[in-house]
């Protein structure tokens, strides 16, 4: 078991449908095996708080292949992370802008 159902790695593990595995961390840390390519990825972020975390690790997995459209319906929820304000009016919210080389 990785993680309780109704949460980002458990989502993650059961969208790969066994060609990956994901585990999140503590402080904003999310570590992901691709079994099919050997590959680890170990994903940080610095400020801990995992509001970018999700967002971030669905596009490194894009961006890597792993991850193709469309999108699984259990991902779907953490594709974008809105910021509201105080009063829950939606004032922002966190992309996923890099590309990785």
């Amino acid at each position: 078991m990785v993680s309780g159902s109704g949460r980002f790695d458990h989502a993650l593990t059961q969208s790969g449908r066994g060609k990956w595995v994901s585990k999140g961390g503590a402080e904003g840390v999310e570590g992901i095996g691709i079994k099919g390519r050997g590959w680890g990825i170990a994903i940080k972020i610095a400020d801990g708080t995992p509001r970018a975390l999700h967002v971030v690790t669905i596009e490194v997995l894009h961006q890597l292949g792993v991850l193709k459209p469309p999108l699984a319906k259990a991902l779907i929820p953490y594709r974008r992370m809105s910021l509201p304000n105080a009063r829950g009016v939606e004032t922002g919210e966190v992309m996923a802008v890099f590309k990785l080389s």
